[in-house]
């Protein structure tokens, strides 16, 4: 994160709220390393405002990657988000239908990461 001012950062659940007189386009990206794991899909996305939960809020920057047998998974993804505005908020959503739990995991000390960079006013 480019901007590290204290108010980007949400306390309640792991997100990224556009500060007051933040208005504008932001870079949004996320790193998730999933468990080793060969059966189907893993997915990450951004939400803007999902104020029900996951899946309730407009998704952008989705990517799919199916399972490759027995390594672990790693998904990148990122994007632009346009017009943003003071107290919006973002957050980045794991998920997976391998049929049984399967972690975002912790590999050579790192960590899923969820960052944001404003691109411009608006």
């Amino acid at each position: 994160m480019v901007d590290s001012t204290p108010t980007l950062h949400g306390s309640l659940l792991p997100r990224i709220v556009v500060p007051s007189g933040g208005d504008g386009d932001y870079y949004v990206g996320a790193t998730v390393p999933f468990a080793t794991n060969g059966t189907n899909r893993r997915v990450v996305y951004f939400e803007v405002n999902p104020s029900a939960g996951a899946g309730s809020g407009t998704p952008y920057g989705r990517t799919v990657q199916n399972a490759v047998g027995s390594i672990q998974t790693y998904i990148t993804t990122y994007t632009l988000i346009r017009n943003l505005a003071g107290g919006d908020f973002i957050v980045c959503t794991a998920w997976q239908d391998s049929g049984g739990g399967l972690n975002a995991n912790l590999s050579s000390g790192v960590g899923a990461q969820f960052w944001a960079e404003r691109a411009a006013s608006s």
